[in-house]
């Protein structure tokens, strides 16, 4: 995804993660991030190394931690909830397809996931599964792209925080929703942990990332002409996320 950074954010006091290209006015790297590479190192004075290196232990990613907090979170996103049977989902900032084939795993259906990045779509193919036979992978600019407007679920994990506009980022997941559709958003909180977790894991912070409270997220989603059917806030993961699942109104 291409990101040209020319607002400030919506809320003077929004926490913005400090990347480690400042002023990065051509956006986030993602292949950068996938591939878990910085050229700069974080700069540790020795009496506090050892106090750094034990919070990057403590607060290092876990997938089967997170795919066991990832679960009841979705429950409770989800709650009271049926779609349509199956589902056509599609995933924009897709990365692995982690949140689409959660989807597919527990409400059928079929994926369609878009990403740009080389290095997402070789981090997809390395968590290659069964699930991976009933999505299609588009490499492709989520503002460039052309699909008809059919989707039951148009979804995104840790995508729109990547934007200081949040118009044209919301615009796009609202532009391919069927008529019944829902938009599913899921980004990181702004909580105490999630910000101590992306100081200490510095290599991630490829560009610009901001940080909502759950009350900066609902403001936004409001804004945008979203009605947010159901939220969700994670426990017990190494940062903390927070979801809403949305409808057009009238539609």
């Amino acid at each position: 995804m291409d990101l040209i950074i020319t607002d400030l954010p919506i809320f003077p006091n929004m926490y913005l993660v400090k990347g480690l290209i400042a002023n990065n006015e051509n956006g986030f790297d993602w292949d950068s991030y996938f591939l878990n590479k910085s050229e700069k190192k974080k700069d540790i004075s020795p009496a506090l190394e050892s106090i750094f290196t034990a919070a990057r232990s403590h607060l290092k990613e876990n997938h089967a931690l997170l795919g066991f907090v990832f679960q009841k979170f979705m429950r409770q996103l989800l709650k009271d909830v049926r779609f349509p049977s199956p589902p056509r989902i599609l995933e924009l900032g897709a990365a692995t397809g982690f949140l689409t084939k959660w989807l597919v795993d527990n409400s059928g259906g079929t994926g369609t996931l878009v990403d740009r990045s080389d290095q997402a779509y070789a981090a997809f193919m390395d968590t290659m599964d069964a699930k991976n036979a009933s999505m299609t992978y588009v490499r492709e600019d989520i503002f460039r792209l052309q699909l008809p407007p059919q989707y039951d679920i148009v979804c995104s994990f840790g995508v729109i925080e990547h934007f200081p506009d949040k118009t044209e980022i919301i615009s796009t997941h609202k532009k391919f929703l069927s008529d019944n559709g829902y938009a599913l958003i899921i980004i990181p909180l702004d909580s105490p942990l999630t910000r101590a977790f992306y100081e200490v894991n510095f290599e991630l912070n490829q560009g610009y990332r901001e940080l909502l409270t759950s009350a900066e997220f609902l403001k936004i989603l409001i804004a945008e002409n979203l009605e947010v059917i159901n939220t969700a806030r994670s426990e017990g993961y190494v940062y903390d996320i927070v979801g809403a699942l949305c409808r057009i109104p009238s539609r």
